[in-house]
C-alpha cells in the first residue's frame, strides 16, 4: 500500500506541476539578455570621405527585429561630439539580429541634413552598406555602430529610396524643379545637387571655410584656378535663368565668376571695374548691365536674373542695377561650348572665395532672392 501510495503521490505532484507551469512562467518570465548599442558618425566617413558638419544634433531611426516586428519607427536619439566623432548614448536592445530601415541625421531644428540611402536607390552606390542593413547585438560590450550617410541637400526622397520625406529638409526652399545645378561645395564635394547632375573638373581650386564659416564648404580660387563643366550643352534649353551664389573677392577690378562662351557668349557674370557685370553677346555686340560697387574681402550674396526680356542683379537681396541696358530686346543664342567657374576664355580669372553656386532655369523674383539670402 505504501508503494502504491507513493507512486500515486508522485503522479499527482507531476500533474500539479504541469498544470501550474504556465502560471509560474507568466509570473516569472524568462528575461532576454539586453546590451547597449551606441550609434556613431565618424569624423571622415560616407560620401567620398567627407566631413560631418557641426550642425549635427540628433538622428531618427527605424529598426525591426529578426521576427519582423517594428522596434523603433523614426525614433529620435541625440548625438554628442566626442573628439572627432558624433555618438549617441547607449541604446538598450535585446541580444539578437536587427535591420536598420531608416536613418536620418538632423540639426537642432530637427531638419534632415544627412540620410542613409537604401538599396536600389540612385545614391546607394555612395555607401558600402545601403539600407536595410543588418545589425547584430551580441554579448560583447561595448558595441558601436558607425553609420554611413550622405548630405540630403536638394534631392528628392525617391533618389535615396524613401517613399517620401517625413521630415523637413534643411534649406529645402532651394529645392525646385527649375534648379538646373547647385554646387554647395560642402565638405570638399564638387557634386551637382541640382537636376542637371553636371560634372565639374577642378583645375587648382582649394576648399576653405564657406560663407557660413563651416570648414571645407567654400571654394578658393587663387588667380589661375578654375572649374570646367563637362556638359555645357545641357544648359541650352533655358529660356529664362538665375545665377546665384556667394562671393568674397580679394580683387574686384576683374574676375569671372561663371561663363558660358565660344563661339558666342550665352552668359558671363564677372567683376569689372569694382562692379558685378552680367552680359551675353551676339558676335561682337554685347548686351549688359552693371551692379553697384562690390566690396573686397567680404562675403556678398549675388543673384543675376535673365527673365527672357530683362536683366536684373541683386546684391545681398537688394536690387542693384546701376549701368547698362536692362531691356536689350535680344536673347542669348545658346551656342557657347565652354562653361567654367572662375574664368572666361582662358583668362579673366576670379580671385577670392565662392560658395553655393546655383543655376535656376527660371527668373527668380526679388522676394524669392531675398528669402534665399535670408537663409544664410
Amino acid at each position: 500500500m505504501s508503494i502504491e501510495f507513493s507512486v500515486m503521490k508522485g503522479i499527482m505532484f507531476f500533474l500539479l506541476a504541469f498544470l501550474l507551469l504556465p502560471f509560474l512562467l507568466e509570473a516569472n518570465p524568462v528575461r532576454s539578455e539586453k546590451k547597449k548599442m551606441t550609434f556613431g558618425l565618424k569624423g571622415d566617413f560616407g560620401h567620398a570621405g567627407k566631413r560631418v558638419n557641426s550642425n549635427v544634433s540628433c538622428f531618427f531611426i527605424s529598426l525591426r527585429n529578426a521576427e519582423g516586428e517594428l522596434v523603433y519607427n523614426l525614433e529620435k536619439f541625440n548625438l554628442v561630439k566626442v573628439n572627432d566623432q558624433y555618438i549617441s548614448a547607449g541604446i538598450e536592445l535585446e541580444v539578437g539580429h536587427y535591420y536598420i530601415e531608416d536613418f536620418i541625421v538632423a540639426n537642432h531644428l530637427e531638419e534632415g541634413i544627412y540620410i542613409a540611402p537604401k538599396q536600389g536607390s540612385e545614391f546607394a552606390y555612395l555607401v558600402s552598406s545601403p539600407l536595410p542593413e543588418q545589425m547584430v547585438i551580441s554579448g560583447d560590450d561595448p558595441q558601436l555602430k558607425v553609420m554611413e550617410v550622405i548630405p540630403v541637400h536638394l534631392q528628392g526622397a525617391d533618389q535615396f529610396g524613401y517613399a517620401y520625406f517625413s521630415f523637413q529638409v534643411a534649406g529645402e526652399e532651394k529645392a525646385s524643379a527649375d534648379i538646373y545645378s547647385y554646387f554647395p561645395f560642402t565638405y570638399g564635394d564638387l557634386s551637382d545637387y541640382g537636376n542637371n547632375k553636371a560634372i565639374l573638373k577642378n583645375h587648382g581650386a582649394e576648399f576653405v571655410a564657406g560663407h557660413d564659416g563651416h570648414r571645407d564648404s567654400g571654394l578658393r580660387l587663387g588667380g589661375d584656378d578654375y572649374l570646367q563643366f563637362s556638359n555645357p550643352v545641357d544648359y541650352n534649353s533655358m529660356k529664362a535663368f538665375t545665377i546665384m551664389g556667394w562671393m568674397r573677392p580679394t580683387k574686384t577690378s576683374s574676375g569671372c565668376i561663371i561663363s558660358k562662351v565660344t563661339p558666342n557668349r550665352d552668359f558671363v557674370l564677372q567683376l569689372f571695374n569694382d562692379r558685378l557685370e552680367f552680359h551675353f553677346a551676339h558676335g561682337g555686340t554685347y548686351y549688359r548691365i552693371y551692379s553697384g560697387y562690390v566690396e573686397k574681402n567680404k562675403w556678398t550674396h549675388f543673384a543675376a536674373v535673365w527673365t527672357g526680356e530683362k536683366f536684373a542683379i541683386y546684391l545681398d537681396g537688394v536690387y542693384s542695377y546701376e549701368l547698362g541696358n536692362d531691356t536689350p530686346g535680344k536673347a542669348p543664342l545658346w551656342s557657347g561650348g565652354t562653361m567654367e567657374i572662375g574664368r572666361m576664355s582662358g583668362g579673366s580669372y576670379f580671385e577670392g572665395d565662392l560658395d553655393e553656386i546655383a543655376i535656376y532655369a527660371t527668373a527668380l523674383s526679388q522676394a524669392e532672392v531675398v528669402k534665399l539670402y535670408n537663409k544664410r
